[in-house]
């Protein structure tokens, strides 16, 4: 296994459990998770239940890029 390919799974695990983070703390609506910076922006923007929202569709972008990098489908650039 080349030294890419170890990348593209280990950049695809941790996408898949960043997304996995956002989508279970939108779901659940997690006050801790609300409350840090990041989201708090989200919330001041959107108010609470679109930053929900926001978090859930962010997330689940973040695994379908990590499944993507995982299966071995990163992009062009990502060889250089």
């Amino acid at each position: 296994m080349s030294i890419s390919r170890i990348a593209e799974l280990l950049l695809g695990c941790l996408a898949i459990l960043i997304g996995a983070s956002a989508v279970l703390g939108g779901l659940f609506n997690w006050e801790w998770y609300f409350r840090l910076p990041e989201a708090d922006r989200a919330v001041r923007l959107f108010g609470r239940g679109g930053a929900r929202v926001f978090y859930v569709l962010i997330g689940a972008a973040f695994i379908a890029i990590g499944l993507r990098f995982a299966r071995g489908h990163a992009p062009s650039w990502f060889d250089n």
